[in-house]
């Protein structure tokens, strides 16, 4: 869901790269994959698929009222884990909060109301608008799970590469 693509935008907790291995970029998804989060129930059932290599659909069907309050993003290039990011309430999160509320049905008090929801994200739209265009090049791989004490909202692994603009097939 929406939440699989503020992997990407986690990248901005990253430091910069000494060498010129950033710079204005295409994005791919190579891999897509959505998980089982840590819980033994789901309050939410995803389907996504990948268009045209950056862009996911959604179809999330929240099956009762929740509030997602705990999250967990790593993020892992060249085999190093550069990011392990804990959030512990999802809706007080600067960037986070704002997408949640976009896209779904949300009181002020961060809980997601039961319901059908479809959206389309262009991911590489969203990463070049976070990053302002450039960003460090490379394969990425992302784990992203939010998640209730009750029960799972959303999981997923994503794999995306970031090539230079005059270097994409």
């Amino acid at each position: 869901m929406l939440i699989h693509c503020i992997i990407l935008c986690a990248l901005g907790c990253v430091a910069a790269n000494p060498a010129k291995e950033y710079g204005k970029f295409n994005l791919t998804i190579t891999e897509f994959q959505l998980c089982k989060g840590p819980k033994q129930k789901d309050c939410a059932i995803s389907k996504a698929v990948v268009v045209n290599g950056s862009t996911v659909e959604y179809d999330l069907n929240v099956l009762q009222n929740m509030s997602p309050t705990k999250g967990k993003i790593t993020a892992i290039s060249k085999g190093k884990e550069f990011l392990r990011l804990h959030v512990k309430k999802p809706c007080e999160h600067l960037f986070l909060w704002p997408l949640i509320r976009t896209l779904m049905n949300v009181t002020k008090d961060c809980v997601v109301v039961k319901g059908h929801y479809k959206y389309t994200l262009d991911i590489e739209a969203i990463t070049h608008q976070y990053f302002g265009g450039t960003f460090l090049f490379g394969t990425w791989n992302f784990k992203s799970m939010f998640y209730s004490d009750m029960c799972n909202f959303s999981c997923a692994n994503i794999q995306v590469m970031l090539l230079p603009v005059n270097k994409k097939d």
